[in-house]
């Protein structure tokens, strides 16, 4: 199937997060600790910079424990100050993000695949201590006055093949301004295909600091128990989850939205 991106694209952001077994602790509820993070993090730096990542930010107060803060991300990793895609680790998790230009999904695909590369070369024996829990694709979108915003409930409503939860009505014995309506709406689903869950986040925000309705498309794998997998494995599985979350965004968006972000162009 051929790769594709909009011409006016609402793309703020693209994220793939990782998150592998913790071990919970007693000293408060939801304390957890990765008791291989600390050599991670001192081998990922090393290693990162030998590749070119020579930026490396800390995200988090040294002195702050890190059994208190499992999942958050803990170190960026970029090539350059300022610049995109970058990738981040933390005690549990690796993140690979990017923000626009997006150059399609072969490229940033081909960025996941050496940070997830990184990962398994740098984690302590990951071949037995490496057990995934989760894996998510996300999707951040937003829709400012350039791509026809005037209000959420036009939005929704003339630009989406959702709708808004209020029957009209209902909304209508609240208020005569439908354009005071904000939202702020998140399903999930289960594919039939995989399991997976497919997310679906609708509400009002901003984008430079302008009014904006936001929609977020993310696609889920939680596994029952802490699983190994193969590098392999985890790039078919975001291949996949590329394809379920593009289908899904096209199948929602309007004839008229579409018509706003298009021509598509094929790249490479």
């Amino acid at each position: 199937m051929s790769e594709f991106v909009y011409e006016r694209s609402p793309l703020v952001e693209v994220v793939l997060e990782l998150r592998w077994a913790t071990v919970p602790m007693q000293l408060a509820a939801d304390a957890k600790i990765d008791p291989h993070y600390a050599a991670f993090r001192d081998d990922m730096k090393v290693a990162a910079s030998d590749v070119g990542f020579k930026v490396i930010e800390p995200l988090q107060p040294i002195d702050f424990p890190l059994e208190l803060r499992p999942y958050v991300p803990d170190q960026r990793f970029r090539r350059a100050a300022g610049s995109w895609p970058l990738f981040q680790i933390g005690p549990g998790i690796m993140s690979v993000n990017i923000v626009p230009p997006y150059e399609g999904w072969t490229t940033f695909r081909a960025f996941v695949k050496e940070c997830i590369g990184l990962l398994y070369s740098n984690y302590p024996i990951a071949d037995r201590y490496l057990k995934f829990q989760m894996l998510e694709l996300r999707y951040i979108n937003a829709f400012d006055a350039s791509l026809g915003f005037r209000s959420y409930y036009d939005f929704i409503n003339t630009f989406t093949k959702m709708k808004h939860i209020i029957p009209d009505d209902v909304l209508n014995e609240i208020t005569d301004d439908r354009a005071s309506l904000e939202g702020n709406s998140a399903i999930q689903v289960q594919s039939k295909k995989n399991g997976d869950l497919i997310i679906i986040h609708s509400g009002s925000g901003k984008k430079n600091n302008l009014p904006a309705a936001l929609l977020n498309i993310s696609c889920r794998q939680m596994m029952a128990m802490p699983v190994q997998l193969s590098v392999d494995h985890i790039l078919t599985w975001v291949d996949d989850a590329h394809l379920s979350i593009r289908n899904t965004f096209e199948n929602i968006l309007s004839n008229e939205m579409k018509r706003l972000i298009g021509p598509k162009r094929e790249v490479a």
